[in-house]
């Protein structure tokens, strides 16, 4: 999740001193990759696998990215909502991110390999 400001956070994050924007990523076990990509419920979504946590990281990142670069040019699908446009933003907001994280999937691929074994 991506905010415009920096979020209460819990006790035993580090202070984030001087920060702009903040994007908090959560991925899963090991044992849970590899695993699906695809943004569930989005019509036109691109379908992927991601291999481990350290692609699935960059997928996260990629996108958040792609919502705190949308909000800083003012095209994010909640300005475009408050300002009365259509529900539509909002979807074509996320199939942008979605198509920004499998992008940078594919360049972090092309240099980086991934240990799929999950050590079980």
């Amino acid at each position: 999740m991506s905010y415009d400001h920096v979020p209460e956070l819990p006790d035993h994050f580090p202070p984030l001193v001087g920060a702009r924007d903040c994007a908090i990523l959560r991925v899963g076990p090991q044992r849970r990759f590899p695993c699906s990509g695809r943004y569930p419920g989005l019509r036109g979504a691109p379908d992927y696998r991601v291999r481990c946590w350290h692609e699935a990281v960059l997928v996260l990142a990629a996108h958040e990215a792609g919502h705190i670069e949308a909000f800083r040019s003012h095209r994010s699908a909640v300005r475009q909502l408050a300002r009365g446009k259509s529900v539509r933003i909002a979807r074509d907001s996320e199939l942008s991110c979605e198509r920004r994280a499998l992008s940078a999937l594919r360049r972090f691929r092309r240099e980086h390999r991934c240990a799929t074994t999950s050590g079980r």
